[in-house]
């Protein structure tokens, strides 16, 4: 994980100007239709704030989290808000989110990683809180799941 932080530390800049502008209307339109307005969202691995700033603008709250510290700060400054300078390990909340969004962002955890990174994700979800991770082919695979949006609801059926 270390790479892939010094990466985007490296490259905050180039990502940045990359991916601030990207037109992503379809994925937050089918992750909000489940969550009602004003619901408070953790954007986990919020890259340039992009999300965020979209989320915020929208009536929701949202909370920005990324390992990288270059990214923190162009994140910060594109929303106006502090974004969190945290690795998935170190996520820590306890029901606090009605949603997380982890927009291309999973990818760079390692699979040993996995069942602790959703435990934690999982753990900071409120009840009929909604998780949605959008993988890329390669993690799709290897975690051998179908369909580019998975969901994971916190409910009383569900225990990790």
């Amino acid at each position: 994980m270390n790479d892939t932080i010094n990466y985007y530390n490296e490259n905050a800049i180039d990502f940045y100007n990359n991916t601030k502008d990207a037109n992503m209307a379809e994925l937050y339109e089918k992750f909000l239709t489940f969550l009602p307005k004003g619901a408070k969202i953790l954007d986990l691995g919020c890259g340039s704030g992009r999300d965020t700033k979209f989320f915020l603008e929208n009536g929701y709250e949202c909370v920005a989290a990324d390992a990288s510290i270059e990214m923190v700060k162009l994140s910060s400054e594109l929303t106006g808000k502090k974004t969190l300078h945290l690795r998935f390990d170190e996520i820590d909340f306890d029901e606090e989110f009605d949603g997380v969004w982890a927009c291309a962002s999973l990818l760079h955890a390692r699979r040993s990683e996995m069942d602790d990174i959703f435990k934690r994700i999982y753990k900071a979800l409120r009840k009929d809180g909604i998780f949605t991770p959008h993988l890329n082919m390669v993690i799709k695979k290897s975690l051998e799941m179908e369909g580019f949006l998975i969901f994971m609801m916190r409910s009383p059926l569900m225990s990790f």
